[in-house]
């Protein structure tokens, strides 16, 4: 975006340059990770909070069901991992 060439050390691709491979994102801010797949987010907020979203509405999805629990449950392992990996420096 810059335009100029720089090693980084991100957890997965780099969906600018991936012309729509990978239909998975990871995105956080201060407070809250979240994580799309199949035009649907999963929000994981403090206090084990959990918000399953249309990514195209907006709108709240049932948390309960099969494809929710299994996105919840992919969105908590993903970032598992992630802190796991900077935990013991791995990815630096």
């Amino acid at each position: 975006m810059l335009n100029f060439n720089y090693d980084s050390y991100f957890f997965g691709e780099d969906i600018l340059n991936e012309q729509g491979r990978h239909q998975r994102t990871l995105m956080a801010n201060y407070l809250t990770v979240g994580y799309m797949q199949d035009n649907v987010v999963v929000e994981l907020s403090p206090n084990q909070r959990v918000n399953v979203l249309d990514a195209t509405t907006g709108e709240n999805l049932n948390k309960d069901t099969i494809k929710s629990r299994h996105l919840i449950d992919e969105a908590i392992a993903y970032y598992e991992m992630a802190t796991d990996l900077l935990d013991k420096r791995s990815m630096r």
